[in-house]
């Protein structure tokens, strides 16, 4: 008995052709030889930065996969899958220029495949950087049906004097200004996993408090704000202390991670609004102001410190932005 590498649930042609459709839906965000080789390659001198720093950053899109699957909903969680990279080496001033995804499956799925690509290639629009190819991966056994995980790969480039967080320039008084978010993001989904399967929410349904064609699904799935184009012209602001991408440990833990030691951070938690959908989850699990501040994004997905004399340059140049504290 002859047994082949399909009869272990690997389809060789299946990939190739995966490959070729790849490059069709790449096309308006890649270079047309750069998908299927063995990398990718970025001339960093048609950039015309004098003393150029490589930013690189990773992350994945956690348990609002389990989500899409619940939804059949996948061609907006590779939007989440970019931003969530994008927006964390934005924090330290690099543009992102190229992007690199990996998918691995039990099996690919035509149609599940091409949606996830259409959100990464969206992701990529959104935040002005290359899809430069990445991997992906059959592995039978490892996933079970159509489950599938995804991790990406951001580079970014900036002039070395222009590398932020800029501690040593932050003092007392400084302010801090959120950007808002644009829901869960992608941080808090086993919690929010948790409640919706302990209080059977109706994923499918509509709630007019909450938005009144948009399912709670929907809603859930609100892909993570790519922050790049709103950040990117203010990088040379010599009143712009530090960025934070505010992620899994909520606002507080982030924005702290760019703080001077010595210092500290003082959040006006009143003055956020938290997304409708947000508050609603809140509610039905009976999650505590408490936890809510330390596992979500609360309304914030980017922070920024700067001198307090320049706040209101910030306010009137940044969309849906905010004091939301000071330095202390």
């Amino acid at each position: 008995m002859s047994i082949t590498y399909k009869d272990a649930g690997v389809d060789i042609e299946a990939g190739d052709e995966f490959v070729e459709q790849i490059k069709k839906l790449a096309a308006p965000v890649t270079k047309s030889d750069t998908i299927g080789l063995f990398g990718s390659v970025l001339d960093i001198g048609d950039l015309g930065l004098k003393n150029p720093v490589l930013v690189t950053g990773t992350d994945g899109v956690g348990t609002k996969l389990k989500l899409a699957h619940k939804l059949n909903i996948h061609n907006t969680i590779g939007v989440d899958l970019v931003a969530m990279c994008v927006n964390d080496i934005l924090c330290h001033g690099a543009k992102p220029q190229m992007f690199l995804d990996y998918y691995a499956s039990s099996q690919l799925d035509p149609h599940i495949s091409v949606e996830i690509i259409k959100g990464i290639v969206e992701g990529c629009k959104q935040s002005g950087c290359q899809l430069s190819g990445g991997e992906t991966a059959e592995m039978p056994g490892m996933y079970v049906g159509k489950d599938y995980d995804l991790a990406g790969f951001a580079i970014g480039f900036c002039e070395r004097d222009n590398l932020f967080p800029k501690q040593e320039q932050m003092q007392k008084g400084d302010v801090v200004i959120g950007l808002a978010s644009s829901g869960f993001h992608s941080n808090g989904f086993s919690l929010v996993n948790k409640v919706c399967e302990t209080f059977n929410i109706n994923l499918f349904s509509t709630n007019e408090a909450l938005h009144p064609t948009q399912t709670i699904g929907q809603l859930l799935l609100e892909p993570t704000k790519i922050y790049v184009n709103n950040v990117v012209p203010i990088l040379g602001q010599k009143s712009l202390r530090a960025m934070a991408h505010i992620t899994g440990g909520g606002l507080y833990a982030n924005a702290m991670r760019v703080v001077k030691n010595g210092l500290d951070l003082k959040i006006d938690y009143s003055s956020i609004k938290k997304p409708a959908i947000m508050s609603y989850i809140q509610q039905i699990g009976e999650i505590s102001e408490a936890e809510m501040q330390k596992v979500f994004n609360i309304g914030i997905g980017f922070v920024l410190i700067v001198d307090k004399t320049a706040a209101n340059f910030y306010l009137s140049t940044l969309a849906n932005s905010q004091i939301i504290g000071e330095v202390v």
